[in-house]
């Protein structure tokens, strides 16, 4: 998509400068007409590559909430954003704040100016300001955002904490493996030197592992380290992307998990967005952004494909084939009954309910399989050793 950099007028004649992406030029004179903006020139401009910042879900809360509750009161838009830059104690929020307001004293619309802060607002954020500024309700669309983001940071959390345990475990126990195969072990070795012929299989296994992880420690973590990279090159190579994406779906357990997640999201953004009056196609389009997965991406576009020639939601995403069959039958129900909106937001409540039990399952089962799998390593460890060191005391006496 190129990057036109641009300068218009007014009806007052002063003259803007601007840059956005946009698909061509007829894209960028209409999108300043949209703003009561004439197009002097135009040029493309090469957009620098540079890491955007976002703001973080919770960041998305705290300033939808507050939006709400000051435009409710009947506080002037202008007048919102310079109270949120004031009291904002975040040096990016407080700087991206700073950008809002200068540009919304040029009298610039506020969804315009999000678009152009690049990637900062997420692309939902943005469509729901737009569609609130075109009903003339921005504050029912501010709300709606707040509660959407409020979930979102919900799930985010839930997710977290409930990894926190194993995360903690897992770390715990490869500290126990590399103080037993680095110290204790290298202990042993000296005893069992002139007895290496008579020794069984797993007490030579354990002391040739131990002598491996001491004598070459560097190139180990060189050898991890080149894999970590490597995996991380190669993540946009189609064959890994493509092996990725299917394991998303298919693990065991995480994958089930994954599809409730989706599921939730789906079903709570196109809520979100139906309720505000966008079209049916720009609810899924936008929704499949908030998803962002190549794999679905594909199939959604195919849903947007066969709802543009008047296909049912419910009937493309039933041809889809991309999420539980009781999402696609509430859609038909909320279809029919003229309560789309109603029938999405209770079905994403549904689908955060079975993801909240789905996670706690998860770790239910993680633990245990950490702790069974730790005593077996251990155990094997103890019996590689013990058995020697009777042997020794035999050879002693």
């Amino acid at each position: 998509m190129p990057y036109y950099k641009y300068k218009a007028k007014d009806l007052k004649g002063e003259v803007h400068k601007g840059s956005i992406l946009l698909d061509d030029p007829q894209a960028l004179f209409a999108h300043l007409k949209e703003q009561q903006l004439f197009c002097i020139s135009y040029k493309i401009g090469v957009q620098k590559k540079k890491k955007i910042k976002k703001l973080k879900t919770k960041m998305l809360v705290i300033l939808a909430r507050q939006m709400t509750t000051m435009l409710n009161s009947g506080i002037s838009i202008i007048k919102c954003i310079g109270i949120l830059h004031e009291q904002a104690e975040d040096k990016f929020l407080k700087s991206v704040l700073f950008k809002l307001y200068s540009e919304i004293q040029k009298g610039n619309p506020l969804s315009r100016i999000l678009r152009e802060q690049g990637q900062t607002f997420p692309d939902l954020f943005i469509a729901m300001v737009e569609a609130g500024e075109k009903s003339g309700s921005l504050d029912e669309a501010f709300e709606k955002l707040a509660i959407h983001y409020e979930k979102e940071k919900e799930l985010e959390e839930k997710i977290k904490n409930a990894m926190i345990y194993p995360i903690i475990l897992g770390i715990v126990s490869i500290g126990v493996l590399l103080i037993l195969l680095l110290y204790v072990v290298p202990n042993f070795f000296t005893l069992f030197t002139d007895m290496l012929d008579t020794l069984p299989w797993s007490t030579k296994f354990l002391l040739a592992l131990s002598q491996f992880l001491i004598n070459y420690w560097g190139m180990i973590i060189l050898g991890i380290g080149v894999l970590v990279v490597g995996f991380f090159a190669m993540g946009d190579q189609p064959w890994l992307k493509k092996r990725k994406e299917y394991l998303y779906f298919h693990l065991p357990v995480i994958g089930k998990l994954n599809k409730i997640i989706i599921s939730a999201r789906f079903a709570e953004t196109l809520s979100t967005l139906y309720g505000s009056g966008l079209s049916l196609i720009e609810c899924v389009d936008m929704s499949q952004k908030v998803i962002h997965h190549d794999q679905l991406d594909k199939k959604l576009d195919k849903v947007k494909e066969e709802i543009t020639i008047g296909t049912p939601l419910s009937g493309a995403l039933k041809n889809a084939d991309i999420f539980p069959e009781m999402l696609v039958h509430m859609v038909e129900i909320g279809e029919e009954s003229g309560q789309l909106e109603e029938i999405l937001e209770k079905t994403s409540r549904f689908y955060a309910q079975e993801a909240d039990t789905a996670i706690k399952k998860l770790v239910a089962l993680l633990e245990p399989t950490m702790i069974v799998v730790l005593g077996i390593i251990v155990g094997f460890i103890v019996a590689a050793i013990v058995p020697s060191m009777y042997s020794v005391y035999k050879y002693i006496q």
